[in-house]
């Protein structure tokens, strides 16, 4: 036992070295873990207030020639001061008046102030019958710049390719279109018969009038009842 703590005492400074090495090293740990988790948090923080623009095309209710141009902010922060850059590496007839239909939206050459998370603008684009060959070939590129609530930019390309609707087909009308052009039928059936224009034709049935259908009823009863028994 006393060579043991004469040994010990001989390599204490070996001890208090390798001690002292192994705390360094924990604490360079500890720094690098701190720093991550720093940046992490300071990620979300940036990701809660981070506009995400997504710019698409889609068809309108009523026809799938009809295409509606869209913009929406799909982030968690509200996108400011929007501007927006069209171009297309084509020269066509349908690239034409792919860039000219949208360039007649007001928001394209002034920009957007604001759209809140989740908030989209939609408008009308095009209509697909006309120079349909030539638009399904047309690829738009849409450049889109905004800032967020602490003034970080964000700037984005996006592709409108309408290509992707070749051999796409929509059997019936959306169930929400159907409804809306019910209700509107509906309602103007019900103005002219207010207005006196249409009158309702009402079928009377008395009391006397089912008694009378049962005397009938019952003498045809006995007549057929009559005739098998002879």
């Amino acid at each position: 036992m006393d060579i043991f703590i004469e040994w010990l005492n001989k390599n204490s400074g070996v001890f208090n070295l390798l001690f002292s090495f192994l705390v360094a090293i924990s604490t360079v740990f500890y720094a690098y873990l701190t720093s991550q988790l720093v940046r992490e948090t300071k990620r979300l923080r940036e990701v809660q207030t981070e506009p995400t623009l997504e710019i698409f095309f889609r068809s309108h209710d009523a026809s799938i020639s009809l295409l509606e141009f869209v913009i929406k902010n799909v982030g968690q922060g509200s996108a400011y001061d929007i501007t927006f850059d069209l171009s297309s590496n084509l020269d066509e007839a349908g690239a034409d008046e792919l860039l000219n239909d949208l360039k007649k939206l007001n928001v394209i050459t002034t920009g957007i102030n604001l759209l809140c998370p989740n908030q989209e603008f939609d408008a009308y684009w095009t209509d697909l019958r006309q120079n349909c060959e030539s638009k399904l070939k047309t690829p738009i590129t849409v450049t889109s710049v905004c800032k967020s609530s602490s003034g970080a930019i964000y700037k984005h390309t996006h592709v409108l390719d309408l290509s992707e609707l070749e051999g796409k087909a929509k059997l019936g009308s959306p169930s929400l279109y159907s409804i809306a052009q019910s209700l509107e039928k509906l309602q103007k059936d019900i103005e002219r018969i207010s207005s006196g224009w249409s009158k309702l034709k009402v079928d009377t049935y008395s009391e006397e009038d089912r008694q009378q259908q049962r005397i009938e009823r019952e003498a045809m009863i006995a007549e057929h009842s009559s005739k098998n028994s002879t």
